[in-house]
């Protein structure tokens, strides 16, 4: 809807009457996003890393649609622009902050596979497990784990690494089988691993 809003403002360029009413439309979404962003922000951080994340698509395309709008001298003073303005910054922020921001891949591709080597042996007390990433550039990729991996282990949510100590007694978790999913905005790719 604001990526609308902004394409509407810029046909409007040659009617001042039609610039000021899309201005006007423009800077309620603008009030209500920033309000969205600033809840966001204070709430659930993993969610917003969840929504804004990944490959930043949506950061960089709600960012790209605000660096084109130039408000004529009726609104440029307006305060909820600069405000939001000041929101998705802080978004960047957030995101840089967990690492989990990302530059822009203009040409995004899916991943193709994802694999995990599993060490040749067991029992391991440690367990180190590095996903090879087939079809994409590996910075646009997040990764998730159906079931949650068990208490010992962790995955990278960034870069697929699994990771930690493999304790004993944890009861049936390891004749679960695990899948991890990596994905970004063009698709997805998954492996089963079962430790």
């Amino acid at each position: 809807k604001f990526e609308s809003s902004v394409r509407r403002h810029a046909e409007t360029a040659n009617s001042a009457v039609k610039r000021l009413a899309a201005e006007t439309n423009l800077l309620v979404l603008a009030e209500a996003a920033r309000d969205l962003l600033s809840e966001a922000v204070r709430g659930d951080r993993e969610l917003l890393e969840d929504v804004f994340g990944g490959s930043c698509e949506y950061f960089w395309r709600f960012q790209n649609a605000i660096t084109a709008v130039h408000l004529s001298s009726v609104h440029s003073g307006d305060p909820r622009w600069e405000q939001l303005q000041c929101s998705i910054a802080t978004v960047k922020g957030v995101l840089q902050d967990s690492g989990s921001f990302k530059p822009w891949l203009i040409q995004m591709a899916p991943p193709s596979s994802v694999a995990y080597e599993l060490p040749g042996s067991w029992p391991v007390e440690q367990l180190k497990l590095i996903p090879k990433l087939e079809g994409c550039n590996a910075a646009s990729v997040r990764f998730t784990a159906t079931p949650a991996l068990p208490s010992c282990l962790t995955l990278d949510r960034q870069t697929g690494e699994i990771a930690g100590g493999v304790a004993d007694g944890e009861g049936k978790c390891w004749d679960v089988v695990y899948t991890i999913i990596a994905s970004n905005s063009a698709g997805m790719a998954s492996v089963d691993l079962n430790f």
